[in-house]
């Protein structure tokens, strides 16, 4: 027995209602992935901003929750910590337990970046005397964060990372959004003194630094400009912030060097990721366009040079292949002019009579002769051209000895001034010498690249690009100009 007509009616209605919801998803679809009118544009971040934001979602916030032998809350702290590997943090002994007693409750908190929620947690090692604990947090999704033993000078800028409790306390937080994933604090400082002797005189690698830390940064990291964990924020001095401000202006804090904590991650069996190289700063991205399109610049100028040369190679030896066979015939022909030549020759002695057209052939044999002897005798006197690979130094020579262009371009430096931001790129665009300096240091760069190691070039560039950004007078960049174009006139 066939569908009856209620059944039909009803398949109908169903495949109708299918092909309306493709359509609206298909429409939602479209409408999603068309460019709002009132869009803004999203600026590209820094290289450090970046390398700050990856800190950040590698540090998380770890709560202590103290019981009575009941089981009610007796005590519930707040600190920081460091994802050093996967499911495995970092943080101060003293943020989870008191005079050695662990807090039966441990709870880690991940920065909302990461994406992860909170998770319980619980000591798997540490140190009472180095106040350094680690946890073991099954399930905790965050980044890790490299570490790193070499210290940076005390004029580079480092970071402080973690969450103080007084900043939920003045911003009036409910405990549910303190438990719940959030930003870490995040402020600048510098280096101010390297010691081996922490505070209360035990002999332990400390990092004093003006990077404000309070009480819930404990256990949070301290980072230098590539995001590396350098220390982990312990102590800081009487200086605190609370509703009424700041109760001692003393600005100082402390922190372990990483080295204290390298033999307990080895003696807990976490494997860390561990720098001893020094940072070199991510560049700022347009700085870095600039040194790419040097690059660049200087492989297409090598690639042209290369295919100027094979041309005039591939010509040279066709010239010669062309020689060669000329000289082959010449011979041919200068033999049959000599064989001319003696039968002319012995005609005359012997006084054989002949016809003008041997005599025509014979005095033409004699001319066709001389000819190709002349011709043999310029052709091979003449030099070989001197074809060479086209070396990077020749290279390097002629963009170095590129002139400038005339009138006003000339003073343009070798960026654009209307997106300038620093003092010291201010300054070069204001200064036609300093511009003009700029322009050839920018060519002795590329010179450097062309036959020198381009990794340790880009490296030490970026250094030294860090460096100038931070000057704030004219006498600073001239000085820093000098030394820049000694660097790069050294072999």
């Amino acid at each position: 027995m066939g569908p009856t007509r209620t059944d039909v009616r009803r398949r109908a209605k169903f495949w109708l209602g299918q092909i309306f919801a493709v359509i609206c998803l298909a429409g939602a679809t479209f409408a999603a992935a068309q460019p709002r009118p009132d869009a803004q544009p999203v600026q590209s971040a820094t290289g450090q901003e970046e390398a700050i934001r990856s800190a950040e979602r590698g540090t998380v916030r770890v709560i202590a929750v103290y019981l009575n032998e009941d089981g009610s809350i007796a005590d519930v702290s707040f600190g920081s910590g460091i994802v050093v590997a996967a499911e495995r943090v970092v943080t101060n002994a003293h943020v989870v337990s008191v005079e050695g007693e662990v807090a039966q409750v441990l709870f880690v908190v991940p920065d909302r970046g990461s994406g992860g929620q909170r998770v319980r947690a619980e000591v798997l090692d540490g140190s009472q005397d180095f106040d350094l604990a680690i946890l073991a947090a099954p399930g905790l999704v965050a980044p890790t964060l490299a570490l790193s033993t070499s210290i940076p000078s005390k004029s580079r800028v480092v970071h402080a990372l973690g969450y103080p409790g007084v900043t939920d306390a003045i911003r009036r937080l409910p405990i549910r959004d303190i438990v719940a994933p959030s930003q870490p604090y995040v402020t600048p400082g510098s280096i101010a003194l390297i010691s081996q002797t922490a505070p209360g005189g035990m002999e332990q690698p400390t990092i004093f630094h003006t990077a404000a830390i309070n009480p819930g940064n404990s256990g949070g990291p301290l980072v230098d400009e590539c995001g590396r964990v350098i220390g982990i924020n312990t102590w800081n001095a009487a200086a605190t912030l609370s509703d009424a401000g700041v109760s001692v202006p003393s600005g100082q804090s402390v922190a372990s060097q990483v080295q204290t904590l390298l033999p307990l991650l080895r003696r807990a069996g976490v494997t860390a990721k561990v720098y001893e190289d020094a940072c070199v700063p991510p560049l700022d991205p347009s700085v870095q366009a600039r040194l790419d399109a040097a690059d660049r610049a200087v492989q297409e100028a090598v690639l042209d040079r290369t295919t100027q040369y094979q041309i005039q190679l591939a010509a040279q030896r066709e010239r010669r292949r062309l020689g060669e066979a000329g000289a082959i015939s010449a011979v041919v022909l200068m033999t049959l002019a000599g064989l001319g030549f003696v039968m002319a020759t012995r005609n005359v002695v012997f006084r054989t009579p002949q016809g003008p057209a041997f005599l025509v052939a014979t005095a033409l044999s004699a001319v066709l002769a001389a000819g190709i002897i002349a011709w043999l005798v310029s052709e091979f006197d003449k030099p070989l051209d001197r074809l060479e690979p086209p070396a990077a130094r020749s290279l390097s020579q002629s963009l170095v000895n590129q002139p400038a262009q005339a009138g006003s371009e000339a003073t343009l430096p070798s960026f654009d001034c209307s997106r300038a931001k620093s003092y010291s790129e201010k300054e070069i665009c204001r200064d036609p010498a300093l511009a003009a300096r700029d322009v050839a240091l920018g060519k002795m760069y590329a010179a450097a690249l062309a036959h020198g190691s381009s990794e340790k070039l880009r490296a030490i560039s970026r250094e030294r690009w860090k460096e100038r950004e931070r000057c704030q007078d004219n006498a600073c960049v001239v000085a820093w100009f000098d030394r820049r174009e000694t660097e790069l006139r050294r072999p």
